[in-house]
């Protein structure tokens, strides 16, 4: 050593609090850089261990020059502790989304993969040894349309460079797409961008739900068209009040259009309904208050008149859950015998 600056000679303070400046001078890099004036060493970072167990770290650089060498050390140790911060955090949030079942994938502004969680793993069958070296996002697209884990779009490349794009998206663009794979599986697919350009890829496995609504879909669709078989004109109404489902007859009696499901009637539009098309009679205010009773729900039946005179049956019969049912028809001649719940109770 021919010359040092102040900084080292403090950094020597240090590391020999005793005799540390006597000439020649104590050489405290040359454990890091082994020194060579024919070929000086790379770039690189080491540390220097001072008492108590305490390191300084530095960014060592050496220079050649004509009649030797010149070392550079930059301390950097808020930029060690800052990658330490950053490497626990990120172990925190992989501990985090391991126990997540839906899949996880974070890319950052230049689309390499830099976060996955193991249900990625299982979800689309890649590599954790592949994932592990960061591919990008479209190659993680190519990859598992190799291996048909994505339906095949009409364009494919114009479907892949919408979601490649999506950092020119505001803060509302999100993509959320629903795939049906071959295999008859079906995930929830979403991808949102963050403001420094990255981007969050989720996929869940809604296989399971998806069978479930269709198969309930399958069977309103059969009960539904079980009620429109039936001649009688049938409605149910639920505790609250509100229409549940009506058939065919009932709403052909009725003059009613086609049901939507958007705009349910309630008990009250409904017989309000009924009496402009009767005859005076008590028996509409009496469904209207069994609908919303909860207490002496026995089945029980009562006749009216339209309003051209013609007779029209009607039964109340409770249902599980507090549901309601109400069935009209054409009687026989045979005059009907009015039985009220009232009625039943006082002859028990």
């Amino acid at each position: 050593i021919t010359w040092t600056n102040k900084a080292y000679l403090s950094v020597l303070d240090q590391t020999q609090p005793s005799g540390g400046r006597k000439w020649p001078i104590h050489d405290i890099f040359g454990e890091l850089i082994p020194h060579s004036l024919a070929s000086p060493p790379a770039r690189r970072r080491g540390s220097i261990e001072l008492e108590g167990n305490k390191r300084i770290w530095f960014d060592i650089t050496t220079e050649a020059l004509p009649d030797g060498m010149m070392l550079t050390a930059t301390p950097i140790d808020g930029t060690v502790k800052a990658e330490e911060s950053l490497r626990s955090f990120l172990q925190t949030l992989t501990g985090t989304f391991a126990h997540l079942k839906a899949g996880l994938a974070i890319f950052d502004k230049r689309r390499q993969l830099v976060m996955f969680n193991p249900a990625l793993v299982d979800l689309t069958q890649l590599e954790p040894d592949w994932l592990v070296t960061r591919p990008s996002l479209n190659a993680i697209f190519d990859r598992l349309r190799d291996r048909n884990m994505l339906p095949e779009p009409r364009d494919y490349k114009d479907w892949r460079d919408r979601i490649s794009a999506m950092e020119s998206v505001s803060t509302e663009g999100l993509f959320e797409e629903t795939w049906t794979l071959p295999s008859g599986r079906v995930y929830q697919v979403t991808a949102r961008p963050h403001h420094d350009g990255g981007i969050a890829l989720m996929v869940d496995d809604i296989s399971d739900e998806v069978s479930l609504t269709r198969r309930f879909r399958s069977e309103l669709e059969l009960s539904q068209s079980v009620i429109d078989a039936l001649e009688d004109a049938i409605v149910v109404f639920a505790t609250s009040g509100l229409q549940l489902m009506a058939n065919k007859a009932y709403q052909d009696l009725w003059g009613l259009p086609e049901d939507d499901g958007l705009d349910l009637p309630s008990v009250l539009d409904a017989s309000r309904h009924w009496q402009d098309q009767t005859q005076p009679a008590p028996l509409w205010g009496e469904i209207r208050d069994f609908v919303g009773a909860m207490s002496n729900r026995v089945e029980w039946s009562d006749q009216a008149r339209l309003a051209d005179g013609a007779r029209l049956g009607c039964r109340v019969i409770p249902l599980s859950g507090g549901a309601t049912l109400v069935a009209f028809s054409r009687p026989d001649p045979i005059p009907m015998f009015r039985r009220h719940s009232q009625d039943l109770a006082a002859i028990a």
